[in-house]
């Protein structure tokens, strides 16, 4: 899902893989029914409805409360489909946990994020870090949808 944050929108992309590879198949604004799990499952059970079930083996989405509860609503009205959270998303919900409530892993980044504003602010210094890294970037913290301080 995506959220667009100038019209605050909720977005929803549908893709099939196979063995052959990724077909994207249409995206729906599901700002209006993206609370309601019993709606998002209708939308849910709809696109299995279009791509034919016999096509669909596993549904994956967001690990959002209203999506795991139109999940296993999805999984209940058909047996025979298998839905599961989306991996990033859990890892990224993991991560932000550790980083929080770890004290010496909060206590890390908060004092590698220092390090890295004190590197990025000087020019002698940031030179002399890619001399001694054989020219590597050390990259900025930034807010993003994954958890990439990690990374």
């Amino acid at each position: 899902r995506w959220l667009d944050t100038i019209t605050k929108k909720e977005i929803v992309k549908f893709f099939v893989n196979s063995s052959k590879g990724s077909v994207f198949i249409k995206s729906m604004d599901v700002s209006e029914v993206v609370k309601d799990a019993n709606q998002l499952f209708k939308v849910l059970d709809d696109m299995v409805t279009e791509v034919g079930e016999e096509n669909v083996v596993q549904v994956l989405t967001d690990s959002a409360s209203n999506y795991v509860k139109a999940g296993k609503l999805l999984m209940a009205e058909r047996p025979q489909l298998y839905w599961i959270p989306c991996a990033a998303h859990c890892l990224d919900l993991i991560l932000e946990d550790i980083g929080k409530n770890i004290p010496v892993v909060k206590i890390a980044l908060k004092k590698s994020m220092y390090i890295n504003a004190c590197i990025h602010s000087s020019v002698v210094l940031l030179n002399m870090m890619r001399r001694f890294t054989g020219r590597r970037n050390l990259h900025r913290p930034a807010i993003t949808r994954f958890a990439t301080s990690f990374v």
